[in-house]
C-alpha cells in the first residue's frame, strides 16, 4: 500500500477549480501502468458583492378614479456585477398579492405597467407596491414604492346639484363702488336622495370675491331639496369686462366641472350723488330678484 498528500493551492478565481488525480507505476524492470483515480475540487473564493441598488421608486399616477386604469410603476436599479431581474410586488387589498415584471427603458431605468381593477365596494381601494431587484449572485434589493388609490363609486342615490343663475352679470360698476349678486345652490330632490357636500370658490380673479370665504372656498352640505345662496362681491380694479367663475366641487367627485362664470364691466372714476350707500351698482336693469325653490325644481 502507497499513500501522499497532495496540497492544493487557493483558488481565488471566481469559478471552482478541478484537479485530477492519476496513479503512475513503474516496476523494476521499466515496466509502466498509469490509473485515473479521480478528481479533487477547490471552491471558488467567496464574492464580495453589495445588493443592488434601488431608487426613485415612481407610480403614475398614483390616484384612479373608481373605474381603475393603467398605472405605470418605475424605478432606478443598479449593481457593481450586472442586475438580472427587477419587479414590482403588488399587495391587493382583498389580500395576496401580484408581481409586475419591470423592464430596462436605458442603462438603469426600468418600467412596468399595472392595470387596477375597477372599485365596486363604497370605501377607496389601496394598492401598496414595493419595488425588487436582484444581482447575478441572488442578492435582493426592496424599496416601497407608496401605494396605488381608487376612489369609490360615487352613491347611486346622490343628489344633483343646481346652479342659479346661469351665467350672473354684475353690471357696470365704477371704481371704489362693489357690486353684489347671489349664486343659489340646490340639491335637486330625488328618490331616496342623500346630502350633498361641497366646496364652493372662486378662481383666481381677484376683482371678484366672497365675503368671509377662506382660501380654500366654503363647504357647505345640501340635504336634498335645501337650497343656499352665496353673496359674491365685484369690486372694479381695471377698467372694461373682468370675468371668472364659481366653482362647486363635490366631496364625493360627482358632477366634475360644475362651476358657473361670472362678469362685470369696471368703469373709471366715482359717480356723483351722496357717496356709495348702499353700495350698489349704477345699472340697477342689471339687479335680479332672489329665486323662490320651487323655480329651481
Amino acid at each position: 500500500t502507497y499513500f501522499g498528500t497532495l496540497e492544493d493551492p487557493p483558488n481565488y478565481y471566481d469559478l471552482t477549480v478541478s484537479y485530477g488525480v492519476e496513479i503512475q507505476a513503474y516496476d523494476t524492470n521499466g515496466a509502466y501502468v498509469a490509473t485515473l483515480i479521480g478528481e479533487v475540487q477547490v471552491e471558488s473564493a467567496p464574492q464580495f458583492d453589495e445588493a443592488p441598488y434601488v431608487s426613485e421608486p415612481l407610480l403614475t399616477p398614483q390616484f384612479l378614479p373608481a373605474t381603475g386604469g393603467p398605472v405605470t410603476i418605475s424605478a432606478e436599479a443598479s449593481d457593481n456585477r450586472s442586475i438580472s431581474t427587477v419587479f414590482a410586488t403588488v399587495a391587493l387589498p382583498g389580500g395576496g398579492s401580484t408581481e409586475v415584471p419591470l423592464q430596462p427603458i436605458s442603462s438603469s431605468r426600468y418600467e412596468g405597467t399595472f392595470t387596477v381593477p375597477a372599485n365596486p365596494g363604497p370605501l377607496a381601494a389601496e394598492y401598496v407596491v414595493e419595488i425588487a431587484a436582484q444581482d447575478d449572485i441572488g442578492q435582493e434589493t426592496r424599496v416601497s414604492a407608496g401605494a396605488i388609490t381608487v376612489e369609490p363609486p360615487p352613491a347611486l342615490n346622490a343628489g344633483q346639484l343646481r346652479i342659479w343663475p346661469a351665467t350672473p352679470s354684475f353690471g357696470s360698476v365704477r371704481f371704489g363702488r362693489v357690486g353684489r349678486r347671489l349664486i343659489v345652490i340646490r340639491n335637486a330632490p330625488r328618490r331616496n336622495g342623500a346630502p350633498v357636500e361641497a366646496t364652493a370658490r372662486i378662481v383666481g380673479a381677484p376683482a371678484f370675491s366672497m365675503p368671509g370665504a377662506p382660501p380654500e372656498g366654503i363647504h357647505f352640505l345640501l340635504r336634498p331639496g335645501e337650497t343656499r345662496a352665496f353673496l359674491v362681491e365685484f369690486r372694479p380694479t381695471a377698467a372694461g369686462q373682468q370675468a371668472t367663475s364659481v366653482e362647486i366641487v363635490r366631496d364625493d367627485g360627482a358632477q366634475p366641472g360644475l362651476a358657473v362664470g361670472i362678469s362685470g364691466w369696471g368703469i373709471p372714476g366715482r359717480a356723483p350723488g351722496r357717496g356709495d350707500a348702499g353700495q350698489r351698482p349704477h345699472h340697477r336693469r342689471h339687479a335680479r330678484r332672489m329665486p323662490s325653490p320651487s323655480s329651481m325644481r
